[in-house]
């Protein structure tokens, strides 16, 4: 866990990027013989305050320090805790990384980090990044679907500088058209079941002291894929994001949660999906590292690789999560 001050974090930077390339390898690992992940975030201190409670007051860094050998991947994750005690998720893509050594370490865009040779490497992720709220997106914003597919929509507040707050729980959902397309509002938010033909919009609003903040996804339903004559499954695949089915491959933390959608395509070319459908088996091959429940949520046991198998009529597939530390 760490505390962090904008002065701190710039004096911390300059005297780690000044002083590491001038140390030894023999040095090196006695000072230090671990990769040191040093996450800045120059936290903005512009505002009233009547808005002190929704300002960042701590930032956890995901792992703060790590080692890790050559050849291995570490993904870091990035969490900010509001002065009202709420969490604040930090996406890994909302901030540039650097890497002072890349001979030894290098990282990505999305914050995943390739270990290149022996040694210490300094790396850094910097941003100004705003505490308060600036609007809500639901996800996915866009998709076409079979008639009777079912999905697990996401409602995410945003703030400024790109972090965002999964708040699907505690927002309140609608839709324009029932007769298209319902959506769950209580038991299970944001559950989405294409009902009929034809197109609408599914909404979400979120209030908190910034105000209320509303936002609305586009759905076009088609025929149902068994009317169509194609019963037969050509492919099945899995993603964590419905309207892109080549995400990435989840990355999670130990406790962390990931929902999980099948995408069933007939051999007439006519896709629906589903988190939850009868005869679709979701089923943990790795059942230390990750849990699946029958809706399709994977949660992280431990940290390592597990894979999740979907099956539904005789057609198998596989997705790889990573879990990572807390």
């Amino acid at each position: 866990m760490l505390l962090i001050t904008v002065d701190f974090l710039r004096s911390l930077y300059a005297c780690l990027n000044l002083l590491l390339p001038k140390l030894s390898k023999a040095m090196r690992a006695v000072f230090q013989p671990f990769l040191v992940v040093l996450i800045c975030l120059l936290l903005s201190a512009c505002g009233d305050s009547s808005d002190s409670d929704n300002r960042l007051g701590r930032v956890d860094v995901i792992p703060g320090t790590a080692e890790i050998g050559v050849g291995e991947n570490l993904q870091l994750e990035i969490e900010g805790v509001l002065n009202d005690g709420q969490l604040q998720y930090i996406s890994p893509t909302a901030v540039d990384w650097l890497s002072n050594d890349t001979s030894i370490a290098t990282v990505t865009a999305a914050g995943l980090v390739t270990a290149t040779c022996e040694g210490v490497a300094n790396l850094a992720a910097l941003t100004v990044e705003a505490s308060t709220a600036t609007g809500l997106i639901i996800e996915p914003a866009v998709i076409t679907v079979g008639k009777k597919s079912i999905m697990q929509y996401q409602a995410l507040l945003q703030f400024g500088g790109g972090p965002i707050q999964n708040v699907t729980d505690d927002a309140v959902w609608g839709t324009n058209d029932k007769k298209v397309a319902k959506v769950d509002s209580s038991k299970n938010r944001g559950k989405v079941t294409a009902e009929s033909e034809g197109s609408t919009q599914i909404t979400a609003g979120y209030e908190d002291s910034n105000g209320l903040f509303t936002a609305a996804s586009d759905i076009t339903v088609t025929a149902e894929c068994t009317e169509t004559g194609g019963n037969d499954i050509e492919s099945l695949t899995i993603t964590t994001d419905p309207s892109n089915p080549d995400a990435d491959p989840p990355v999670t933390t130990v406790g962390g949660v990931v929902q999980l959608h099948a995408i069933v395509t007939y051999v007439d070319g006519c896709s629906s999906i589903f988190f939850e459908k009868n005869g679709l088996n979701w089923k943990s091959l790795d059942k230390d590292v990750v849990d699946v429940s029958k809706k399709g949520e994977v949660t992280g046991l431990e940290v390592g690789a597990g894979d999740v198998e979907a099956k539904i009529k005789g057609e198998t597939t596989i997705i790889t999560i990573t879990v990572v530390d807390p």
